[in-house]
């Protein structure tokens, strides 16, 4: 469904997150927060001090909601955009290689243990 069919009171009933999964729906690609933020609170009708006060709530529940995703760079889209394969790699990361350094040290400090 499209925020077009709603009507502004049942918006007004919605939560943030459905609303923002009805934005990201209607512009079919990932979006900045900030741009999503500003459409749910514009739907919503919230003062700037409510915008403050719920912008931090809003990036919690996309976080811990399911259905989204960060792409990095505080874009966010849809999971079900995006294949599992690139999911994976998107959140994988490849652990850096530590051994190297502590054996030169190891080998420092055995050397250091022959003289003596």
């Amino acid at each position: 469904m499209s925020l077009a069919d709603y009507s502004k009171e049942q918006l007004q009933d919605m939560s943030m997150i459905e609303i923002a999964n009805l934005i990201l729906i209607d512009e079919k690609k990932a979006m900045d927060f900030r741009d999503i933020f500003e459409k749910v609170a514009e739907i919503k009708g919230y003062s700037e001090n409510q915008k403050i006060e719920y912008m931090a709530q809003f990036y919690t529940d996309l976080n811990v909601n399911g259905h989204f995703m960060t792409l990095g760079s505080n874009m966010w889209g849809l999971k079900r955009w995006y294949p599992v394969e690139q999911i994976d790699e998107d959140i994988t990361v490849t652990p850096k290689k530590k051994r190297r350094k502590r054996r030169k040290r190891l080998l420092k400090i055995s050397m250091k243990l022959k003289k003596i």
